[in-house]
């Protein structure tokens, strides 16, 4: 049990490394085909939806650091989790530096599956905003 803990842990590290430092390029990757990812209450669907989600966003000049904290990971199966942590976003236009305040602390809810190769993705992220707001990058429908 515990490498899957360990696994499901990386696999939220990544999440906010590639938004963070390679403007979500790669983060379709790491949910199932299927996977939906839930931004307060606009939904996408797929490894395409999301892929393009990241694509459209990389078109405003922005800096962000998403701070995961409070982790709390139930394993369900030998092949589903459930997780829940916090988020906590900073983010800018322009160039750094930047002042050290948060935009939005959030509630995150997922769910995890393994794939075939034996690998956790996400198949579902759920992000819920609690303080402040989340940013609008959403491409057109």
């Amino acid at each position: 049990m515990q490498s899957a803990l360990s696994a499901i842990e990386a696999l939220n590290i990544e999440f906010a490394y590639l938004v963070d430092h390679q403007s979500g390029d790669g983060v379709s990757l790491i949910f199932a085909s299927g996977g939906v990812m839930q931004l307060d209450d606009t939904i996408i669907q797929g490894r395409v939806g999301i892929a393009r989600f990241y694509t459209a966003r990389r078109a405003f000049d922005r800096t962000a650091r998403h701070v995961i904290s409070n982790l709390r990971i139930r394993i369900e199966s030998d092949d589903v989790a459930t997780g829940e942590s916090i988020m906590t976003l900073y983010a800018q236009s322009g160039p750094p530096p930047f002042p050290a305040s948060p935009i939005t602390i959030a509630d995150v809810m997922d769910t995890y599956s393994r794939s075939t190769s034996g690998a956790w993705q996400f198949s579902h992220r759920s992000v819920q905003t609690i303080f402040g707001n989340l940013p609008r990058f959403m491409p057109n429908k």
